[in-house]
């Protein structure tokens, strides 16, 4: 199955953080013609994920996040799980961020590419963008 287009998403219900991460990866991103999506729920984001099934994704996640009522997908670990065990033909490579004491094997045993805590370090998630963006 070929994959079509690359894509940026940021899921985090924190609007300002949000808006800090996205502002941080923007300036990676001029010259390519990518926008970055974001998203304020792990189940709206999996609904756009899923929509865009054929192409690539870069998504950066929090863990925390409100859940949607009656949605199975309440935070960010859910959407990992979602991603790579029921949609596993989704191409994704996947930044997991956390403010919570959670066990890096965990997020890396779903697949995660990336676990970042906070404070976050945002050449981490910079150095990732770098090479999916290089990627064929």
């Amino acid at each position: 199955m070929g994959h079509g287009r690359k894509r940026v998403l940021v899921v985090d219900d924190e609007a300002g953080l949000r808006s800090l991460i996205c502002t941080a990866i923007d300036a990676f991103l001029v010259e390519t013609g990518i926008h970055i999506e974001e998203e304020q729920t792990a189940h709206d984001a999996y609904v756009r994920v899923v929509q865009g099934a054929n192409d690539r994704w870069f998504i950066v996640t929090d863990y925390k996040m409100p859940p949607v009522n009656g949605h199975p997908i309440r935070d960010g670990m859910d959407l990992i799980r979602r991603v790579r065990g029921h949609t596993p033909d989704v191409q994704a490579h996947i930044v997991f961020m956390t403010g919570t004491s959670i066990a890096e094997e965990d997020v890396h045993a779903l697949g995660a590419d990336r676990f970042l805590e906070k404070p976050y370090i945002f050449s981490a998630i910079i150095e990732d963008l770098v090479q999916f963006l290089a990627s064929e």
